[in-house]
């Protein structure tokens, strides 16, 4: 693999959003089927290969290291990425990640807006 003559100099994310920084490692369609989702991290960058806590499953190239969403095939891939932070799954509307305010069974998967009024329309 050729690395690009580009110089991986890219602006560091203000850590008070970090959701920001998890747009900037969107998923690939392909691993965002199975679980596989994409987080922040800066410790990957200039990384090529070899795996430490810091940059296991990083993306060669990027400061962006694949992690899975748990309750996902990609779980059973822990050994080779980490476990996607909550950002991660505020920015990409899936639940599943480290640190995230747990949601009851009962409300996944019913995002009703409750505006029926059954007055039938107004106007």
């Amino acid at each position: 693999g050729r690395i690009s003559g580009r110089a991986a100099k890219a602006p560091k994310p203000k850590l008070g959003n970090q959701g920001e920084a998890e747009a900037g490692c969107a998923p690939k369609s392909f691993e965002k089927v199975h679980g596989v989702y994409r987080q922040f991290q800066p410790a990957c960058a200039g990384t090529a290969g070899g795996n430490t806590d810091h940059n296991l499953g990083c993306v060669a190239g990027t400061q962006c290291q694949k992690c899975y969403v748990s309750g996902t095939p990609a779980e059973t891939q822990s050994g080779s990425m980490g476990w996607c932070r909550a950002s991660v799954c505020a920015e990409f509307a899936v639940a599943g990640c480290k640190g995230e305010k747990k949601i009851s069974q009962s409300k996944l998967g019913t995002f009703f807006r409750p505006w029926h009024s059954g007055s039938g329309g107004g106007g």
